[in-house]
């Protein structure tokens, strides 16, 4: 082999013989001896002559549409002849309604015949009942991937047993596709194909929904946004930082699905409690979300302890003393908190001013379930009044600075939100004297006397 259409090649001296090939056609020799009249010689090879075989092939029934190599011939009486077929590969296909295809391959050889006989079986036949939208074609596409009519709206009839696929289109060509079963037998079940269907999907906490359906590609949908789907299954997965990835499936291609709301509801990672009570969302808003910053929550309750830790003048037990709070929490981030403006006063003290308290602190949050979450909390108190009311003189002094009320508090609370509509706290605090107060004083107060429970709510704005 020296190449193709033109070859310039330098021969040893000596005999020769230069051949063109081409298949399904005769070989051209020229033989070449010697080169004594020139160094040099172009040789042209002339047209080759084809070679022809023939082919013969019959078809049962002979009602089949018969293809080879992809032309529609005609067949007598179901049999096919060609005297002259090229040398080579051929292909050749027969089909007929509601009969097995035939496809095939052979070869012809130079000068010899082809003969083949093919027969189409029967296929099995159920009976179908399909309606659909008005003005809707009903087609039904082969297993040669080909479509065949079966009617506007309404088909009775019957058609292959086994999985059918189904396809609708409306007049603008745009197109759905089924798969529809059927039996063998004279009985069937009449099935009605909405032409589409509409899906609005819901969530509590997620934003990156992905709807993927069968044999196509994913793509992402809006929250609460009510679309037209093509009807068949449908795998939803729902991810939100924090919580632990929702994935389901829905199948829109059932007959009598036209239009679906489905509710998916993500759980807080490490959230293992499942429970029969109604999800509090307004808790999850607040407090449930792991991973998202809160600014500007504020926070106002109710409380009461033993005066403030005081005894009275006499010397007898202090009474129940009603303080208010009010405070912001600047921001949490994830289950961690820092309080920095929080203050309190008591309400039943005439001189409210001297009982205003600075109370910054840290805090914990652990959420259990959709209802309620635990609060811990550690920080301090400290009286403003004594704080901006002292000698100016004498404000440096290590002195001025006991006289200072000041207590470690630390506390916890029950967070739960079924009430209203906000978040409220039912909590315990204890407090520990460390400046401001008499060592005979701090001695004579008991367990009870630093003891404080209370009521509070919250209302914020978060990100």
């Amino acid at each position: 082999m020296r190449g193709h259409n033109r070859v310039s090649a330098e021969l040893k001296w000596g005999e020769h013989i230069i051949e063109g090939r081409r298949v399904g056609y005769d070989t051209w020799e020229y033989p070449m001896k010697d080169f004594t009249g020139t160094s040099a010689r172009s040789i042209k090879i002339p047209k080759l002559t084809k070679q022809y075989g023939g082919m013969r092939i019959s078809f049962y029934p002979p009602q089949a549409t018969i293809y080879v190599d992809g032309k529609m011939v005609s067949a007598d009486n179901g049999v096919y002849l060609e005297a002259r077929a090229e040398v080579g590969l051929h292909y050749v296909q027969a089909r007929l309604m509601d009969y097995t295809s035939v496809r095939d391959s052979f070869t012809v050889e130079s000068g010899k015949v082809y003969t083949r006989n093919y027969t189409l079986e029967p296929l099995a036949l159920g009976i179908a009942t399909i309606t659909t939208d008005p003005e809707i074609g009903i087609y039904r596409r082969t297993a040669e991937n080909e479509l065949v009519f079966l009617g506007h709206s309404t088909f009775t009839g019957k058609i292959p047993a086994g999985e059918n696929i189904i396809e609708l289109k409306n007049a603008a060509g745009v197109t759905c596709q089924y798969h529809l079963f059927i039996n063998n037998k004279e009985e069937h079940a009449p099935v009605t194909f909405p032409y589409e269907r509409k899906l609005m999907v819901r969530t509590n906490v997620g934003k990156d929904i992905t709807l993927k359906g069968e044999k196509r590609p994913a793509y992402q949908i809006k929250a609460n946004k009510k679309m037209k789907l093509e009807p068949m299954k449908y795998e939803i997965n729902v991810k939100k930082k924090g919580y632990q990835d929702y994935h389901d499936t829905i199948d829109l291609s059932q007959a009598g699905v036209s239009s679906l709301i489905y509710r998916a509801d993500l759980r807080r990672l490490g959230d293992t409690i499942q429970t029969l009570r109604r999800p509090n969302r307004h808790l999850q808003r607040f407090y449930d979300r792991a991973g998202t910053w809160y600014l500007g929550v504020v926070d106002f309750g109710y409380n009461f302890d033993f005066n403030g830790g005081r005894l009275k003048e006499d010397g007898t037990t202090p009474d129940f003393r009603h303080n208010v709070t009010l405070g912001i929490l600047p921001f949490r981030y994830k289950m961690f908190g820092m309080s920095l403006l929080d203050v309190e006063f008591c309400a039943n003290d005439t001189a409210i001013i001297k009982t205003m308290a600075y109370k910054p602190k840290l805090s914990l949050f652990l959420p259990c379930d959709d209802g309620f979450a635990f609060h811990f909390y550690l920080g301090a108190a400290v009286n403003l009044y004594d704080a901006f009311h002292q000698d100016p003189a004498a404000a440096s002094t290590s002195e001025a600075k006991k006289n200072i009320r000041t207590d470690i508090i630390g506390g916890a609370s029950l967070r739960f939100n079924y009430v209203g509509k906000f978040p409220m706290d039912i909590f315990a605090e204890y407090k520990y004297p460390i400046y401001g107060i008499d060592d005979v004083t701090k001695k004579s107060l008991n367990m009870a006397q630093l003891f404080r429970v209370g009521i509070s709510f919250s209302i914020g704005v978060d990100n």
